[in-house]
């Protein structure tokens, strides 16, 4: 009898496509329906609509891991801990089955880049033996080696890489929701069309502002200038609160400028965070 990999998930696909996943009661395991036919990319309405809602859903979690509502949290909390702690054996399965193949050098690559960012954070890991094995894929070893040359400095949550990091992290949130509610509208007509995208965003609380997201391209460095444009107007409008902290204690680099200080004055930090994450996120795909 062959053995089964130790990292392979107990969920199986059912008949007709269907997902299932195994949840215990006091009486045994049941059998829960999961999600229907996966999408083929080729189709595209419908493969847009299910990557937005998986999208949505996740960070919904995420959302509510430290709501007030107390089973609200530790449901949000629980899903999040089963669908990390899978995949990533799912992903240490891809790295070791065949590493020299494309999946298996991307699966390297993304190991990397993990173990690159939590020790950004607790300190360089230098510990051989969690990833001992891991170490001896070439590629593993590039993408460390690679991601270690990275500055340091400019990953640092500073006051103003903070604010940008934020308004672009919920602006693609919002386009991800809204891109979502425009596929499930077939109407012909595209200011009909519009106009019920902007009343379906209203009851999902997606502010107006956000709307013109739903024909912007993805974020990376080709489409940057676009977005730039588009996030100085969120930032200088959210963050009201930010000149009044500068002026009283100075919380930004301005050059020596510290009398009065507009926006204008601040620009060019803003400009330059956001350049760094323009470029992390085409060579590393972070954040």
């Amino acid at each position: 009898m062959q053995r089964s990999h130790p990292l392979q998930r107990k969920n199986h696909q059912g008949p007709a496509g269907k997902f299932f996943c195994a949840q215990k009661e006091a009486k045994g395991i049941r059998q829960v329906v999961g999600a229907p036919d996966i999408a083929h990319p080729d189709d595209g309405v419908k493969w847009e609509r299910q990557t937005a809602l998986l999208t949505a859903f996740v960070f919904e979690m995420w959302e509510r891991v430290e709501a007030p509502d107390k089973k609200a949290a530790l449901e949000a909390r629980a899903e999040l801990q089963w669908f990390l702690l899978k995949s990533l054996g799912q992903l240490l399965r891809v790295a070791f089955d065949d590493k020299d193949s494309i999946a298996g050098k991307w699966a390297c690559r993304l190991l990397g880049e993990i173990f690159f960012s939590i020790g950004k954070y607790v300190g360089m890991v230098r510990i051989k033996k969690p990833y001992g094995k891991l170490m001896e894929i070439e590629t593993f070893r590039d993408e460390k080696r690679r991601m270690g040359k990275v500055r340091i400095d400019v990953l640092d949550a500073g006051v103003v890489l903070d604010i940008v990091k934020h308004e672009l992290k919920t602006a693609e949130r919002y386009q991800k929701r809204l891109i979502f509610l425009s596929s499930i509208d077939n109407r012909d007509n595209p200011e009909a069309k519009r106009q019920r995208l902007k009343e379906a965003a209203t009851k999902k609380g997606i502010p107006a502002d956000y709307l013109p997201l739903v024909d912007y391209p993805a974020f990376y460095s080709e489409t940057k200038e676009q977005w730039w444009k588009f996030l100085w107007e969120l930032i200088k409008k959210n963050n009201p609160d930010f000149l009044q902290k500068s002026r009283n204690g100075g919380i930004a680099p301005t050059r020596g400028i510290r009398i009065n200080p507009r926006w204008a004055t601040y620009r060019p930090e803003f400009r330059n965070a956001f350049n760094t994450l323009a470029k992390l996120r085409s060579t590393v795909g972070w954040p």
